[in-house]
């Protein structure tokens, strides 16, 4: 993804108040920063600890006094360069005829209707809301001056709490310059405007307004089913019926569901109104594109008499209860080491390996001044780390393995475990983009990887996108002031990046890469929410191979190491960042898949680092670049049982001394 110079940026400062169980955030202010160059924008935003997609400033909703403002909603509004209401703030006008406005609402209504901004972010992909990521809705507008519609460019997307609808009303009569805010105004605070649109009448301007469910009420009614009809329609198709005159010639007609929400059972989170601007998108509102994500066109009906306006709607899913966890390989306790001056739990980092199998594979970009330089180097690079470093755990960050010939396929996994199998260090493993290329099925690597002894790494449940989603927690060896001994001191996370985007099942995602999915983010939550439930939350660390979005917003002033190449993240910016922060526990991930990138970047408490690259062989690298690998310490104080992590880097050729040390986290 490519940010614009000009930044719709977001400052998150986060209140040390967070409690570790998690809490949403909520966006308190938002502001417009302009640099001569991208490096400068990112500099003026993040400045003070602020991080960016749209320089925002966040906190823990329960921690905001009642009385303080926060944002309720941000919207793109087209056919003028000011706001449609006084009620709005301007945010910028980015191009003419076109205003992104901002209201905002007491903390303590926004904790009473969930009505408020959690999270803001820009992408160039107007397709945004793929799967059930129904918390995100991405405007159609395009905030760069295109001289057509077009699903590309510069796009606002907004976090909102998932809510329910319980009612339905129709305003009417309503003046043209309250029509963004005139359900809230006149129905109350839980009340709110169906989409941005309106239609025109003679005597002003209608509305449609719903009324939102606290998410843990599931006995009130839901709306479940809409549908379109003719003023005389009785509206009798439906077990629960019911219908609303929407105009003269319109009535919607509704269905309700009936006694508890059962896990998994799809409501309606959004009913929209959208009014066309055709000088701004397309004018099919039947094309897959018109409005982003699940968003579907309720019927092919022009409501308005003016300006072309045609009602959407979106679905979501009750949360599931549980996910179903395979059994895990009988394994022993992974255990902290304990010392003089308390617990400590090392971590060797292996990124990109791309073992082949074929010991004699020349390398690509070799060091300079090696050119005899096999996939054997890096076997022998390998072991030398495990050597020195001697770390308690090793975790393989994707692209393992890439292999060419289906015959190999079993010698580059033993290869790529040879070392820590000999040393018998115990290890986890997640997958890239390369280790499935040529045939190599996910589900056979998972299945070697896991039959190794040594091996920590699980399948992950099936009902859960991709291969290689679990935890493995590392457990107090005593008693002591980090808690009972075999209880959990430290955390480790691991998702599937999975690799290449299925084009047949999202045709109009633009993406070299493919994204962490909804349905993994949820299974994440669901681990978090447990350990919190039982007070067992502890600083953890996430591992998976493609970056996210967010490396790429990396300013200067807060990061520590080399980027040496563009961040090749998918150009999907999916829901895990945000959930991350919500939850407040991972404290920093750690990714592949860009060699000649090794740097840290502290965003909203969260480093986001890279391993960089370890692989000689079919891994490309830089020649004035040598390969590393990334080691990862966590310590727990004897004394005051607080936890840090520190980390450093092992140069190949050079491994007598640790590189770039530095503190990623310190519990204050």
């Amino acid at each position: 993804m490519r940010i614009p110079t000009l930044l719709l940026a977001a400052a998150a400062v986060v209140a040390r108040a967070q409690a570790l169980d998690g809490r949403r955030l909520a966006v308190t202010a938002v502001r417009m920063v302009q640099g001569t160059s991208r490096d400068d924008a990112l500099e003026l935003c993040q400045r003070d600890g602020r991080s960016v997609t749209l320089c925002q400033e966040r906190q823990p909703l329960d921690a905001i006094a009642p009385a303080a403002s926060v944002v309720e909603n941000v919207a793109v509004f087209t056919g003028s360069s000011t706001c449609p209401s006084p009620a709005m703030a301007l945010l910028a006008s980015p191009r003419p005829n076109v205003a992104v406005c901002v209201t905002s609402t007491t903390a303590q209504d926004a904790r009473a209707t969930g009505h408020y901004v959690s999270d803001l972010a820009v992408t160039t992909v107007r397709n945004y809301n793929t799967d059930d990521l129904v918390e995100w809705t991405t405007s159609p507008i395009n905030l760069k001056a295109e001289t057509t519609p077009s699903a590309f460019g510069a796009f606002l997307h907004v976090r909102r709490p998932v809510r329910a609808i319980s009612a339905l009303r129709v305003l009417n009569k309503v003046d043209a310059s309250q029509t963004a805010t005139a359900c809230q105004a006149q129905l109350g605070s839980s009340w709110r405007s169906a989409g941005n649109g309106f239609l025109d009448a003679a005597d002003g301007k209608t509305v449609l307004c719903a009324k939102t469910l606290d998410p843990a009420d599931t006995m009130t009614p839901r709306l479940v089913g809409v549908s379109l009809a003719g003023a005389s329609a009785s509206c009798d198709d439906g077990p629960s019926p019911d219908k609303l005159a929407l105009s003269a010639s319109a009535v919607l007609a509704l269905e309700w569901s009936s006694g508890a929400v059962a896990p998994r059972a799809r409501f309606i989170a959004d009913l929209r109104l959208h009014r066309v601007d055709t000088a701004f998108e397309g004018d099919d509102p039947t094309a897959a594109e018109f409005l982003p994500g699940r968003f579907k066109l309720v019927a092919n009906q022009n409501l308005n008499s003016e300006r072309p306006t045609f009602l959407f709607v979106r679905d979501a899913a009750q949360p599931q209860s549980q996910f179903v966890v395979p059994t895990a390989p009988e394994r022993p306790p992974l255990q902290a080491v304990a010392k003089s001056s308390g617990l400590s739990f090392k971590i060797l980092q292996l990124a990109d390996l791309h073992y082949t199998g074929f010991d004699q594979f020349p390398c690509l970009n070799p060091p300079a001044g090696l050119e005899a330089c096999t996939e054997a180097t890096m076997t022998q690079f390998v072991n030398d780390l495990l050597d020195v470093e001697k770390p308690d755990f090793v975790v393989f960050t994707g692209d393992n393995v890439q292999v060419f010939q289906a015959d190999l396929r079993q010698a580059a996994m033993d290869a790529a475990t040879a070392g820590v199998e000999a040393r018998k260090i115990p290890y986890a493993m997640v997958f890239g983009n390369h280790d499935d290329e040529n045939g190599f099925p996910r589900e056979e690597i998972v299945r070697i990887a896991m039959s190794k002894p040594h091996s920590y790494t699980q399948r992950g449940p099936s009902d859960v996108d991709g291969v290689g989603n679990y935890e493995l927690g590392v457990k107090a060896p005593a008693d002591g002031p980090w808690g009972a001994r075999g209880t959990d001191v430290f955390r480790m996370y691991f998702l599937d990046s999975h690799g290449y985007p299925d084009r047949t099942k999202y045709p109009l995602v633009s993406s070299s890469y493919d994204w962490v999915k909804p349905s993994q983010i949820e299974f994440y939550e669901q681990l978090s929410r447990a350990h919190a439930k039982q007070n067992a939350t502890v600083p953890a660390a996430m591992f998976f191979h493609i970056p996210l979005i967010e490396y790429a917003a990396n300013a200067k002033s807060r990061t520590a190491g080399a980027k040496n190449e563009a961040v090749a993240s998918s150009s999907v910016s999916t829901n895990l960042f945000s959930t991350i922060v919500d939850r407040g526990e991972v404290k920093a991930t750690f990714v592949g898949h860009d060699h000649v990138n090794d740097y840290c970047y502290l965003r909203e408490g969260v480093q986001l680092c890279y391993g960089g690259g370890a692989g000689l062989g079919s891994a490309y690298g830089g020649r004035d670049f040598p390969r590393r690998a990334r080691v990862i310490e966590w310590a727990v104080n004897g004394s005051t049982g607080k936890r840090s992590l520190r980390s450093w880097k092992r140069y190949f050729g050079d491994l007598s001394k640790p590189k770039d040390k530095e503190v990623l986290f310190q519990e204050p």
